[in-house]
């Protein structure tokens, strides 16, 4: 019972903060191929201001070699690196 409260209760704090929504594969193969790549410019961009440069790109080739499942931006979503829809509507 005590877990549950605390689950409800960060799910709560996380959508008062403003906590981005989620993000799918099946939502990334929806946007098309243009749209999906300025995604992905802008969380890169967002990467490489956390990293700098070097340890940015090489993060994101990292991740691009190891995806299986989730596509490169449906993991840097989830590590944080969103973007608002019109920074990365072409």
């Amino acid at each position: 019972m005590k877990k549950a409260i605390v689950t409800v209760a960060l799910a709560l704090g996380l959508s008062a903060c403003g906590a981005a929504p989620e993000l799918t594969n099946a939502d990334v193969d929806r946007m098309g191929q243009d749209k999906a790549l300025a995604l992905l410019e802008c969380q890169m961009g967002k990467v490489v201001e956390d990293k700098g440069m070097e340890a940015g790109q090489k993060h994101v080739v990292d991740l691009w070699a190891a995806a299986e499942e989730d596509t490169v931006q449906v993991t840097l979503w989830e590590e944080g690196y969103t973007c608002e829809e019109d920074s990365y509507t072409p």
